[in-house]
Protein backbone atom coordinates (compact mmCIF):
# COMPACT_ATOMS: atom_id res chain seq x y z
CA UNK A 1 0.00 0.00 0.00
CA UNK A 2 2.11 2.96 -1.26
CA UNK A 3 -0.27 5.52 0.27
CA UNK A 4 0.14 4.14 3.78
CA UNK A 5 3.92 3.79 3.39
CA UNK A 6 4.19 7.41 2.27
CA UNK A 7 2.03 8.63 5.14
CA UNK A 8 3.99 6.66 7.73
CA UNK A 9 7.27 8.10 6.40
CA UNK A 10 5.80 11.60 6.61
CA UNK A 11 4.56 11.03 10.17
CA UNK A 12 7.96 9.69 11.19
CA UNK A 13 9.67 12.80 9.81
CA UNK A 14 7.36 15.37 11.35
CA UNK A 15 6.61 13.76 14.71
CA UNK A 16 9.95 14.68 16.39
CA UNK A 17 9.64 18.28 15.24
CA UNK A 18 6.10 18.42 16.58
CA UNK A 19 6.91 17.13 20.07
CA UNK A 20 5.50 19.22 22.93
CA UNK A 21 3.30 21.02 20.41
CA UNK A 22 -0.40 20.33 20.93
CA UNK A 23 -1.75 21.80 17.66
CA UNK A 24 0.72 19.79 15.60
CA UNK A 25 0.13 16.62 17.61
CA UNK A 26 -3.56 17.09 16.87
CA UNK A 27 -2.87 17.41 13.13
CA UNK A 28 -0.78 14.21 13.22
CA UNK A 29 -3.59 12.38 15.05
CA UNK A 30 -6.19 13.68 12.61
CA UNK A 31 -4.20 12.59 9.55
CA UNK A 32 -3.45 9.22 11.10
CA UNK A 33 -7.13 8.73 11.94
CA UNK A 34 -8.10 9.35 8.33
CA UNK A 35 -5.58 6.78 7.11
CA UNK A 36 -6.66 4.40 9.88
CA UNK A 37 -10.24 4.61 8.65
CA UNK A 38 -9.17 3.90 5.07
CA UNK A 39 -7.18 0.89 6.26
CA UNK A 40 -10.18 -0.53 8.13
CA UNK A 41 -12.44 0.11 5.14
CA UNK A 42 -10.07 -1.84 2.92
CA UNK A 43 -9.79 -4.76 5.32
CA UNK A 44 -13.56 -4.90 5.81
CA UNK A 45 -14.14 -4.83 2.05
CA UNK A 46 -11.73 -7.73 1.59
CA UNK A 47 -13.57 -9.75 4.24
CA UNK A 48 -10.51 -9.95 6.48
CA UNK A 49 -9.66 -8.97 10.03
CA UNK A 50 -7.47 -5.99 10.97
CA UNK A 51 -4.05 -6.65 12.46
CA UNK A 52 -3.24 -3.87 14.89
CA UNK A 53 0.19 -5.31 15.71
CA UNK A 54 1.69 -4.76 12.24
CA UNK A 55 2.10 -1.81 9.86
CA UNK A 56 0.32 0.24 8.84
CA UNK A 57 -2.24 -0.14 11.62
CA UNK A 58 0.17 -0.23 14.58
CA UNK A 59 1.93 3.00 13.60
CA UNK A 60 -1.31 4.80 12.79
CA UNK A 61 -2.82 3.68 16.10
CA UNK A 62 0.23 4.95 17.99
CA UNK A 63 -0.02 8.40 16.38
CA UNK A 64 -3.72 8.69 17.26
CA UNK A 65 -3.50 7.46 20.86
CA UNK A 66 -0.09 8.98 21.57
CA UNK A 67 0.25 8.98 25.36
CA UNK A 68 3.92 10.01 25.18
CA UNK A 69 3.11 13.11 23.12
CA UNK A 70 0.22 13.99 25.43
CA UNK A 71 2.38 13.63 28.54
CA UNK A 72 5.14 15.76 26.99
CA UNK A 73 2.86 18.76 26.52
CA UNK A 74 3.28 21.87 28.68
CA UNK A 75 0.60 22.65 31.28
CA UNK A 76 -2.90 23.16 29.93
CA UNK A 77 -4.01 26.63 28.84
CA UNK A 78 -7.41 28.11 28.07
CA UNK A 79 -6.43 28.54 24.42
CA UNK A 80 -5.89 24.80 23.92
CA UNK A 81 -9.57 24.10 23.31
CA UNK A 82 -9.56 24.17 19.50
CA UNK A 83 -6.76 21.66 18.96
CA UNK A 84 -7.98 19.45 21.82
CA UNK A 85 -11.33 19.19 20.05
CA UNK A 86 -9.52 18.29 16.82
CA UNK A 87 -7.45 15.58 18.51
CA UNK A 88 -10.46 14.35 20.48
CA UNK A 89 -12.49 13.93 17.29
CA UNK A 90 -9.72 11.78 15.79
CA UNK A 91 -9.59 9.65 18.95
CA UNK A 92 -13.36 9.21 19.14
CA UNK A 93 -13.65 8.32 15.45
CA UNK A 94 -10.85 5.75 15.62
CA UNK A 95 -12.02 4.13 18.86
CA UNK A 96 -15.50 3.72 17.45
CA UNK A 97 -14.12 2.18 14.28
CA UNK A 98 -12.33 -0.46 16.37
CA UNK A 99 -15.20 -1.44 18.66
CA UNK A 100 -17.77 -1.36 15.85
CA UNK A 101 -15.62 -3.07 13.23
CA UNK A 102 -17.70 -5.29 10.97
CA UNK A 103 -20.75 -3.04 10.89
CA UNK A 104 -21.59 -1.31 7.65
CA UNK A 105 -22.16 2.48 7.60
CA UNK A 106 -25.66 3.26 8.77
CA UNK A 107 -26.14 -0.02 10.64
CA UNK A 108 -27.39 0.31 14.22
CA UNK A 109 -24.96 -0.47 17.03
CA UNK A 110 -24.84 -4.21 17.68
CA UNK A 111 -23.88 -5.01 21.29
CA UNK A 112 -22.70 -8.50 20.36
CA UNK A 113 -20.40 -7.13 17.67
CA UNK A 114 -19.07 -4.49 20.06
CA UNK A 115 -18.36 -7.01 22.81
CA UNK A 116 -16.73 -9.38 20.37
CA UNK A 117 -14.42 -6.62 19.13
CA UNK A 118 -13.58 -5.48 22.66
CA UNK A 119 -12.57 -9.04 23.45
CA UNK A 120 -10.73 -9.65 20.18
CA UNK A 121 -8.91 -6.30 20.28
CA UNK A 122 -8.67 -6.01 24.05
CA UNK A 123 -5.07 -4.72 24.04
CA UNK A 124 -5.92 -1.87 21.66
CA UNK A 125 -9.10 -0.99 23.58
CA UNK A 126 -7.13 -0.90 26.84
CA UNK A 127 -4.45 1.32 25.30
CA UNK A 128 -7.10 3.63 23.86
CA UNK A 129 -8.83 3.81 27.25
CA UNK A 130 -5.54 4.63 28.98
CA UNK A 131 -5.04 7.51 26.56
CA UNK A 132 -8.66 8.62 26.87
CA UNK A 133 -8.51 8.92 30.65
CA UNK A 134 -5.47 11.22 30.43
CA UNK A 135 -6.90 13.15 27.50
CA UNK A 136 -10.26 13.76 29.15
CA UNK A 137 -8.52 14.97 32.32
CA UNK A 138 -6.55 17.53 30.33
CA UNK A 139 -9.63 18.57 28.40
CA UNK A 140 -11.62 19.10 31.61
CA UNK A 141 -8.81 21.28 33.00
CA UNK A 142 -8.69 23.28 29.79
CA UNK A 143 -12.45 23.85 29.78
CA UNK A 144 -12.30 25.07 33.39
CA UNK A 145 -9.44 27.46 32.57
CA UNK A 146 -11.36 28.73 29.56
CA UNK A 147 -14.43 29.48 31.62
CA UNK A 148 -12.41 31.08 34.42
CA UNK A 149 -10.63 33.50 32.09
CA UNK A 150 -13.86 34.84 30.61
CA UNK A 151 -15.14 38.24 31.79
CA UNK A 152 -17.85 37.93 34.42
CA UNK A 153 -20.58 38.95 31.96
CA UNK A 154 -19.61 36.08 29.64
CA UNK A 155 -19.70 33.38 32.33
CA UNK A 156 -23.28 32.57 31.56
CA UNK A 157 -25.31 29.73 33.07
CA UNK A 158 -25.44 28.20 29.59
CA UNK A 159 -21.65 28.00 29.39
CA UNK A 160 -21.41 26.64 32.92
CA UNK A 161 -24.02 24.00 32.07
CA UNK A 162 -22.08 23.12 28.92
CA UNK A 163 -18.92 22.61 30.97
CA UNK A 164 -20.76 20.37 33.41
CA UNK A 165 -22.28 18.41 30.53
CA UNK A 166 -18.86 17.92 28.95
CA UNK A 167 -17.46 16.63 32.25
CA UNK A 168 -20.40 14.26 32.72
CA UNK A 169 -20.09 13.03 29.15
CA UNK A 170 -16.40 12.29 29.60
CA UNK A 171 -17.05 10.39 32.81
CA UNK A 172 -19.80 8.34 31.17
CA UNK A 173 -17.60 7.54 28.18
CA UNK A 174 -14.78 6.27 30.39
CA UNK A 175 -17.13 4.38 32.71
CA UNK A 176 -18.91 2.73 29.79
CA UNK A 177 -15.65 1.69 28.16
CA UNK A 178 -14.29 0.20 31.41
CA UNK A 179 -17.53 -1.74 31.95
CA UNK A 180 -17.58 -3.07 28.39
CA UNK A 181 -13.92 -4.11 28.44
CA UNK A 182 -14.44 -5.80 31.80
CA UNK A 183 -17.42 -7.71 30.44
CA UNK A 184 -15.45 -8.76 27.36
CA UNK A 185 -12.56 -9.94 29.54
CA UNK A 186 -14.86 -12.01 31.76
CA UNK A 187 -16.52 -13.54 28.72
CA UNK A 188 -13.18 -14.50 27.23
CA UNK A 189 -12.04 -16.07 30.51
CA UNK A 190 -15.29 -18.02 30.74
CA UNK A 191 -14.95 -19.25 27.17
CA UNK A 192 -11.35 -20.27 27.78
CA UNK A 193 -12.31 -22.15 30.96
CA UNK A 194 -15.16 -23.92 29.16
CA UNK A 195 -12.85 -24.89 26.32
CA UNK A 196 -10.33 -26.39 28.75
CA UNK A 197 -13.06 -28.36 30.51
CA UNK A 198 -14.32 -29.60 27.16
CA UNK A 199 -10.81 -30.68 26.16
CA UNK A 200 -10.27 -32.60 29.39
CA UNK A 201 -13.67 -34.29 29.45
CA UNK A 202 -14.42 -34.61 25.79
CA UNK A 203 -17.79 -32.95 26.42
CA UNK A 204 -19.19 -29.86 24.81
CA UNK A 205 -19.36 -26.85 27.16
Amino acid sequence: MPFFRSLLILLALIAPAFSQDGPRDAVIAQNAAQAFGLYLDGVLKSGGEPNFTKPPADDLFRHIFDVAALNALPPAKAGDISWLLQWGAAVDQSYRRIILYGLQPGQPVDQLVMRRNMSEYEDQCAAALSFLIRFEARQATTLTLFLDQLPAEQRTPTRAAGLQQARSGSAQTISGAITAIGFASRSRLTNTKDAKISTRTGLSP
